[in-house]
């Protein structure tokens, strides 16, 4: 059976987006629960400033925290993982992300950025529009189903 996220990577690239295929991830995802996701939830990765070209190998890692997705300083699309992954930890719940449920319920995406850091136009325009996709392969509506870490 395929995991949730598997066939996103044609939707990225039918939008114009660059994607990178991590190695094995249409396989990987933590077995602890299930991964159901219903939103997104955007995260920074707080590396030092500047590219951090080191973040995918380590958040591909099942045995770090890490998210489903990174997106670089060029924008672009870093695909780690399509199922389970931890990047959301406890939290109050935000829209259709139940409380605690975050690694269930939310497709996490870190971004190559830090606290003070300049985010590149390239970035974020990228990050905006790959989340449309994403959103709309989740059949999910960015009023209920989008929020940051923080909001969670």
């Amino acid at each position: 059976m395929a995991l949730p996220l598997v066939g996103l990577d044609i939707a990225l690239r039918a939008a114009g987006l660059i994607v990178v295929e991590y190695d094995g991830w249409r396989t990987r995802g933590q077995t602890d629960g299930p991964f159901r996701p219903v939103g997104v939830m955007w995260h920074h990765d707080a590396s030092l400033f500047g590219p951090s070209p080191g973040v995918p190998a380590m958040m591909a890692n099942l045995k770090n925290n890490g998210a489903q997705i990174w997106v670089d300083t060029f924008g672009r699309w870093w695909l780690l993982a399509a199922g389970r992954m931890w990047h959301a930890g406890v939290g109050t719940g935000w829209g259709k992300i139940a409380a605690n449920r975050g690694n269930e319920l939310a497709v996490g995406i870190e971004t190559d950025h830090t606290t003070g850091e300049s985010w590149p136009s390239v970035q974020l325009h990228s990050l905006r529009v790959g989340t449309r996709v994403l959103l709309k392969f989740l059949g999910a509506s960015p009023h209920d189903a989008l929020c940051g870490h923080k909001e969670y």
